[in-house]
């Protein structure tokens, strides 16, 4: 139990309950810890604590690409000293449950641009996802599409939204080739990848799926350079 934290609540709506969790949520904000907290005090129920102001309709569409359809809404001012924090107490249809602290991670990401705000956000929630293993599928479908695949990031999630193991071979063979904190041999990291790959070559009928595993591998792609249209620019992702 935290322990000489007053807190006043000013509700706006209805009546917000505290307990430990949420004053814990408070005094990580009042250390700067974070810009918000994401609490669920039921299973339907998210509650966000807010170190900045923020707008209830700039929340709710964000919330919506992680996946999350909020269906009841109320806000309240919590005063912690001198300090004043926005809450928003949301009920939507599904249940986060162990994912909670992913859909934290990920909408902090968002808020703070560090992430795109995009349907792709569903992954976190739908696949248990972090927020960066959704980065570089992103990533690998912003290069498909200079390379002149016409597909929406709505379509792009639905393929990935629809094949789960798919996805999840595709950031295995990623963090495989180049995260450190798997600390693997040359030897191992090219044994691993062509044990992933052999699984890999079991997909067939999913062509953006199909192309983003080769580029993952290194392999050329099978198109020509596309016309030049506008402005582009190159980027490389290294694992350091």
């Amino acid at each position: 139990m935290t322990r000489n934290l007053e807190v006043k609540v000013t509700p706006l709506t209805e009546e917000l309950i505290l307990d430990s969790a949420d004053e814990q949520a408070i005094e990580a904000l009042n250390r700067k810890e974070s810009q918000l907290v994401l609490l669920a005090p039921a299973a339907q129920t998210l509650r966000l604590y807010l170190a900045q102001p923020q707008a209830l309709a700039k929340i709710l569409p964000l919330l919506a690409n992680l996946g999350l359809s909020v269906q009841s809404q109320a806000t309240f001012t919590v005063s912690a000293g001198e300090a004043e924090y926005t809450v928003f107490e949301l009920g939507v249809e599904e249940s986060v449950g162990a994912a909670l602290e992913l859909v934290q991670e990920g909408l902090e990401a968002v808020l703070s641009a560090k992430a795109d705000d995009d349907e792709l956000n569903q992954l976190i929630l739908a696949q248990a996802l972090p927020w960066h293993s959704v980065l570089v599928l992103r990533a690998y479908a912003s290069y498909l599409a200079q390379l002149g695949l016409r597909l929406s990031r709505a379509q792009v999630a639905a393929i990935y939204l629809a094949n789960p193991k798919i996805t999840s071979q595709l950031i295995e063979l990623f963090e495989t080739g180049f995260d450190p904190a798997r600390n693997l041999t040359s030897e191992e990291r090219i044994q691993q990848r062509t044990e992933i790959s052999s699984r890999i070559e079991e997909i067939t009928g999913i062509d953006l799926v199909r192309e983003q595993f080769r580029l993952a591998r290194g392999e050329e792609l099978g198109y020509t350079d596309p016309p030049s249209r506008g402005h582009s620019i190159e980027f490389r992702i290294n694992g350091e």
